[in-house]
């Protein structure tokens, strides 16, 4: 609790810094003060608009984590066929809303339980695009656009069943992918009644469990909504756009570019479509579509997460799969007629 007090303290501290350069001037030139209207309406409509799913889903992700168990699919998972396996992890990831920092304790929860690993990887890959929070806040944010949120979804369907197949050849037993020492560290722990989500939790009822879990995640994710929302609004009013042309008119180009962004943002899942939204005035379809389906699959606050467990070379070929897929997809919409997709409904 301490340690929330004091973020909150900091962000109030640097909230009342900004806003005192701002309108003083200090330090801004003036073609930057004739955009800043525009970069603040920007910046508040994606975060006001973003604000109500990030809410929804760390309580939906606390209410998961106290009355929900992985145990309601393990068992069925262990004794798949491949391929239904798959198809049914990547399903198990409807019912599971859990955060972007919830995900890898999940997958790692299943092969505890004996999961096949490449199940395990399947869900690691698709669950955050494929909960039904994601798919809601998707649809809203693109004016319930259906198409855009099916690609969305489909295309993280897809690459699901390609990366986990390929695991399945290349990485088949635990010892491929992970650590000996995190090996030797789950067999430990696998006794142990562990939450699914690895947060802090203090003792106490159960609604407090739930708010304390709530109260954490929602400053975890809200961090990276405002720096993200923040970027988009200038890259929006700042950023000329015949540099930007240069970029988009790149179909390939275009489509690495915002991978990159989406990696370094760190947005959660229920954020980042809105995010998304503000960029489809200045890149195509493909690019748009590679931040939401790319960011959710790999992003810097779990790549740290996935290095202390997995080999580096499973994580290189695993993620670098992935980047190569969504590149190919996302390039290849770049080069079909169909960006009036995004503006259909608009």
């Amino acid at each position: 609790m301490k340690k929330q007090l004091s973020l909150i303290a900091k962000l109030f501290l640097l909230s009342f810094l900004l806003s005192f350069v701002i309108f003083h001037g200090l330090f801004l030139p003036t073609a930057f003060l004739n955009k800043l209207p525009q970069m603040v309406t920007i910046f508040l409509s994606i975060v006001i608009q973003a604000l109500p799913f990030v809410l929804i889903g760390v309580f939906g992700s606390a209410l998961m984590q106290n009355f929900v168990t992985v145990e309601m699919v393990e068992n069925k998972l262990a004794k798949t066929a491949k391929l239904n396996g798959i198809l049914l992890a990547i399903g198990a990831g409807f019912f599971f809303p859990v955060c972007d920092c919830g995900v890898i304790p999940v997958a790692r929860r299943m092969l505890l339980k004996k999961v096949p690993p490449y199940m395990a990887i399947a869900f690691l890959v698709t669950a955050p695009l494929v909960n039904p929070i994601t798919v809601w806040a998707t649809a809203t944010a693109f004016g319930y656009n259906l198409p855009v949120t099916l690609i969305r979804v489909g295309m993280a369907i897809v690459i699901g069943i390609i990366v986990a197949l390929m695991v399945s050849e290349l990485f088949p037993t635990l010892e491929h992918l992970f650590t000996s020492k995190a090996i030797q560290e789950w067999e430990t722990a696998a006794g142990d009644n562990e939450n699914i989500i690895e947060h802090h939790h203090h003792k106490g009822s159960v609604l407090a469990d739930i708010i304390d879990h709530a109260n954490e995640e929602f400053l975890e994710v809200g961090k990276f909504l405002i720096i993200g929302s923040l970027i988009a609004s200038i890259i929006q009013t700042v950023i000329p756009k015949q540099s930007l042309l240069v970029i988009t008119q790149n179909p390939a180009l275009s489509v690495m570019v915002m991978m990159a962004l989406a990696l370094c943002l760190s947005l959660c899942a229920e954020a980042d479509a809105f995010v998304a939204r503000s960029f489809t005035y200045h890149f195509p379809l493909g690019s748009v579509m590679a931040f939401m389906v790319f960011g959710q699959m790999l992003d810097i606050k779990n790549a740290a997460l996935l290095l202390k467990s997995f080999k580096l070379k499973a994580i290189l070929f695993i993620f670098g799969l992935c980047a190569i897929l969504v590149l190919i997809f996302c390039t290849f919409m770049n080069r079909m007629p169909i960006n009036n997709l995004m503006h259909g409904r608009l």
